[in-house]
């Protein structure tokens, strides 16, 4: 996983306004919030970094980049167990 650096003001205003996005995922993978947003959220807060810095990301909703990652961090978080 690549490394999160600290979010910009304007990564934080993104970061709130699409958090829904880690709530509904949590929700569809019917996943306990209290177990699973700690694993989750970095891979939240690393796609908008992400989506935010890499113009080439336009092309993709954030939510599927987003969705991408926290699965990414998921599956991490399974094998290392």
């Amino acid at each position: 996983m690549k490394k999160i650096h600290r979010l910009t003001p304007e990564q934080q205003r993104f970061a709130e306004q699409n958090h829904q996005i880690v709530d509904c995922f949590l929700s569809r993978k019917r996943l306990d919030v209290e177990e699973f947003y700690d694993i989750v959220i970095f891979g939240y807060l690393l796609a908008v970094q992400e989506y935010l810095e890499n113009p080439r990301l336009a092309d993709y909703a954030f939510s599927t980049i987003a969705w991408f990652n926290m699965n990414d961090c998921l599956i991490n978080e399974y094998t290392y167990c």
